[in-house]
């Protein structure tokens, strides 16, 4: 049974888990920064840049950051990215990317017989049974 939080314990919940192994449904996920330090997430390189001299000074922000996935669930004062770290990527580009290899495929080998048809072999062949049968 979900048991229902009071705002303090979200906030103590938000607080203490910054990446969640799923994403939440219906929140848009975005490309953001995670830090390796502390598991603080953000989707602006200027707000980890904040952080770090903030939270970790002394520490370069580009070199104890990652790139991640991120989602804000929530909003006032439970505002907050979290690093999600399963992300399903479906949308159609493995589709397109398969379709464009057939297309490609396809098209190659359509060029290769249609010079097979014009090659100059061909055509040398044709002249030679043209000479033969005028000699005769």
């Amino acid at each position: 049974m979900n048991e229902t939080k009071t705002v303090n314990e979200a906030r103590l919940w938000v607080n203490t888990v910054r990446v969640i192994q799923m994403p939440v449904e219906k929140v848009s996920i975005e490309d953001g920064f995670g830090c390796t330090i502390c598991q603080y997430s953000t989707s602006v390189k200027g707000t980890m840049r904040n952080h770090f001299n903030k939270k970790h000074q002394g520490f370069c922000w580009s070199k104890s950051s990652i790139p991640c996935k991120v989602q804000c669930p929530f909003q006032g004062q439970l505002k907050g990215y979290m690093q999600v770290k399963d992300v399903i990527e479906d949308g159609p580009e493995p589709a397109m990317e398969a379709w464009e290899t057939l297309l490609n495929t396809a098209f190659n080998d359509a060029v290769e017989d249609e010079e097979r048809e014009h090659s100059y072999e061909d055509q040398d062949l044709r002249l030679m049974n043209a000479f033969i049968a005028k000699i005769r």
